[in-house]
């Protein structure tokens, strides 16, 4: 640094080093979007599970899981058979 060299390099190279820190930026910005996806789907599935564990279990009405998941009773129906058929051993 006190010769320098580094100064020079980055002069010389500024177009690739400019583009190396985008790309690390971006690189780096997509693990955080992936994450917070992971999240918000990991929580979005445990709610659906916890809803339709409580159709089941009778805790509420069909119409009542459909409500709270913000779909139709036809569209929860459909969800409850899938889980079914996901969770079935």
């Amino acid at each position: 640094m006190k010769e320098g060299i580094l100064s020079e390099f980055l002069k010389e190279n500024r177009a690739e080093v400019v583009k190396v820190m985008q790309l690390d930026y971006t690189f780096d910005r997509q693990i955080v979007l992936e994450r917070r996806e992971a999240r918000e789907e990991g929580h979005s599935r445990g709610r659906l599970e916890e809803i339709i564990s409580s159709v089941r279990e009778g805790d509420y009405s069909i119409e009542r899981g459909a409500e709270k998941l913000g779909v139709t009773v036809k569209e929860f129906e459909n969800l409850m058979e899938k889980e079914q058929l996901f969770t079935a051993p």
